[in-house]
Parts: C-alpha cells; sequence; structure tokens
C-alpha cells in the first residue's frame, strides 16, 4: 500500500480534491478491487471521511469486504432496512440494526476518518436527524446512579418489547437486578447488572448460550431508528454525513433510476393499502416520509466532492486520472503458462508480485 500512497495517480487524486470546490474527479481504467486499493491508498495518504455508493447489495459487499482486507480494520455498510427493495411492510430487524449502528458511529467523531459502504435502495431511505437521534438515546455507565424503573419506561417509550429472554433487536427483559437490552446499535445484547439503583457492571453476552463476552464500562442505546415517531424530521443519509465527506460513486445514473423507480413503487404500494391495514400496522411510515426522491439526490451531491469509478460516467470531469489495469490471465493450474506471462511482464520492465493467503483451520 505505501506504493500505491507514493503512486503519481494516487497523488494526483489527493491534489484534485484539494484544488477546487466540490470536484468532479473520473477514475478511468480500474478493474477487479483496483478501485478499493485505489480508494485504500487515498484514506491512508488524507485520513478523510468516505461513503462508497455501489449498484447493488451484493457489490456494496464485495466492496466493503475488499476495503476490510486491505485496511485490516471493520468498515460498516449502510444497508436498506427491507427484506425487499422499497416494500416498507417488510422490515428486516437485522438491517435496521445495522443502520442505527452507522449513524450512531457517524456521530461520533473521529480523527482518522469513516469509511461506510452503501447503495441505492439504502441511500433512497431518509434517516433520523442528529439532533433527534441524540434526544432519544440513552447513555448507561459502570457507577451511574439510574433506577431500573426508569430504564423500563424509557425502553417501552422508545419501541422496545419487554420479553423473557431477549434475542432480537430492540427487546429487553428484567429479572431482579439484572437488566439484559439489545440496543438497535450493537451486534451483541448487553447485560447490565444493579446493585440497588448504582450500575455494577455491564457486559455483553451470547444469546445461545447466555456467557458473558465483554465487559464494557458505558454504553449507548439506540432506539429503533425507523420507528413511525421519529420520521417528522428525517434527512436524507448525505445530509447526515460529514460535509467533507468524500462521496465514491459507481454509476451514478444507474443509482438515481434505481431510487426514482423505487420511490414510486413505494408510494403506489402506499395508496393501495386500506385504511385498515395502516391502522393495524403503525410502523408503516409513508414514503413521503421514509424515501427521497432522485432529484434530492441528485442535488445534494452538489454539495460534494464526488469520485467516480467503474465504466459508466455521469458528471462533467473537473479531473480524469487514467490507470492501465488489465485483469489477471487466466492460468488454470499451468504453471508454463504462468512462467511464461511472469517472462512476458519482466520483458515488458513489468515487477511481477505474487501474494499468497494463509489458511487457517
Amino acid at each position: 500500500m505505501k506504493r500505491y500512497k507514493a503512486d503519481e495517480r494516487i497523488q494526483s487524486l489527493a491534489r484534485a480534491l484539494n484544488n477546487s470546490k466540490n470536484p468532479r474527479v473520473q477514475l478511468r481504467g480500474l478493474v477487479g478491487s483496483s478501485d478499493a486499493a485505489m480508494a485504500v491508498a487515498l484514506y491512508f495518504l488524507k485520513h478523510s471521511h468516505m461513503l462508497f455508493i455501489l449498484p447493488d447489495r451484493e457489490e456494496a459487499s464485495y466492496f466493503q469486504s475488499d476495503l476490510e482486507s486491505l485496511l485490516d480494520k471493520e468498515v460498516l455498510i449502510f444497508p436498506s432496512s427491507y427484506r425487499k427493495p422499497f416494500e416498507f411492510t417488510q422490515p428486516d430487524s437485522g438491517n435496521v440494526l445495522a443502520r442505527a449502528e452507522v449513524l450512531n458511529e457517524l456521530s461520533h467523531s473521529s480523527e482518522y476518518g469513516q469509511l461506510i459502504v452503501t447503495y441505492p435502495e439504502a441511500l433512497a431511505e431518509k434517516v433520523i436527524d442528529r439532533a433527534s437521534l441524540e434526544k432519544n438515546t440513552l447513555e448507561i455507565a459502570v457507577n451511574n446512579k439510574l433506577s431500573i424503573e426508569f430504564i423500563n419506561e424509557f425502553l417501552v417509550e422508545y419501541d422496545f418489547d419487554r420479553v423473557d429472554f431477549v434475542y432480537l433487536p430492540g427487546q429487553f427483559s428484567v429479572r431482579g437486578g439484572i437488566v439484559d437490552i439489545f440496543s438497535f446499535s450493537h451486534d451483541l445484547p448487553y447485560r447490565v447488572e444493579f446493585f440497588g439503583d448504582v450500575i455494577e457492571s455491564i457486559r455483553t453476552f451470547e444469546i445461545e448460550s447466555q456467557l458473558s463476552v465483554e465487559q464494557v464500562k458505558s454504553i449507548t442505546i439506540v432506539p429503533n431508528v425507523q420507528s413511525r415517531f421519529l420520521t417528522e424530521n428525517n434527512i436524507s443519509l448525505l445530509e447526515y454525513v460529514d460535509p467533507s465527506t468524500v462521496v465514491w460513486m459507481k454509476d451514478v445514473q444507474f443509482t438515481l433510476d434505481i431510487i426514482q423507480t423505487g420511490s414510486k413503487k413505494a408510494t403506489q404500494l402506499w395508496k393501495a393499502l386500506s385504511a385498515e391495514d395502516k391502522n393495524q400496522n403503525p410502523d408503516w411510515i409513508d414514503p413521503k416520509f421514509a424515501f427521497t426522491d432522485e432529484k434530492m439526490i441528485a442535488d445534494q451531491l452538489h454539495d460534494f466532492s464526488v469520485i467516480e469509478f467503474g465504466k459508466q460516467f455521469f458528471y462533467t470531469p473537473t479531473d480524469s486520472i487514467h490507470f492501465d489495469i488489465r485483469p489477471q490471465p487466466s492460468f488454470n493450474k499451468d504453471f508454463s503458462l504462468l512462467i511464461h506471462n511472469f517472462k512476458n511482464n519482466e520483458a515488458d520492465k513489468i515487477e511481477n508480485c505474487i501474494f499468497t493467503i494463509e489458511r487457517r483451520t
């Protein structure tokens, strides 16, 4: 990665982002995972916030995996809340948890920059604004004085379900001086132990075994960020992220088209539902509060530095950077072809690099 950081093209990319306000930079000639490699090289050079918008969930997941492999750190993915795109009648609790985790992460400043990966269906969904999230978030710390009754009232008020044993985000249980809480901002539930009205210990635990995983000093309890009563001031993710964020987009027009089609689909679904269905399902949100349209997204993108990559380009570029990267030939386990390729590279003064993966069992 040191070589990529020092590469003149990455240096040119960094200069292009600094030399003008909200530039539009095109990266051409990238193939395979080279786009992730260039993003990581720029991150090491600038440590700026970056938002990556890929064409679909699958491609976003692969890109996230590439980033994590190169960075050796967690990169968060911001998913859609629903099992099927724009079908608000089918929420996915795991995805809601992941969205809350991202928003909670973005609410905390980071000197090294935050990397978030998403895709059109998720970008189209509005999110709770920062002030409302902070207002509706509960901080709990060891040695704090806090009554179990207060926690119980808070969690019920913010759409948590009281159960005997927690197993899903948005649930909590109370047994004597122990409160188990499955927050929407963490993938494991918390066990909070009280001594009177004083918090004695906090730890995460496994759902199946009930065994402790990690002791923690403090936790943040985030409510369901898609909950109906939190939608009055909902905003776009592009309004939520730091204004200095660099937005990487693979096919801008495709992203806008997906958002346009999906928003119309959600509106039609809402109109087709009966008043009885809506009354019986208060968690269903009117699409005008839940989704933004492609025009709003396009307007908001004007306020960001945008890097386009892939094969389709949308903006008139302020800078265009070309990479002469070609896919690796297929050798089909024929080492003679591999050796022949190495020799051809050497003749063309191309350095051969061999990478291996350690397999652990």
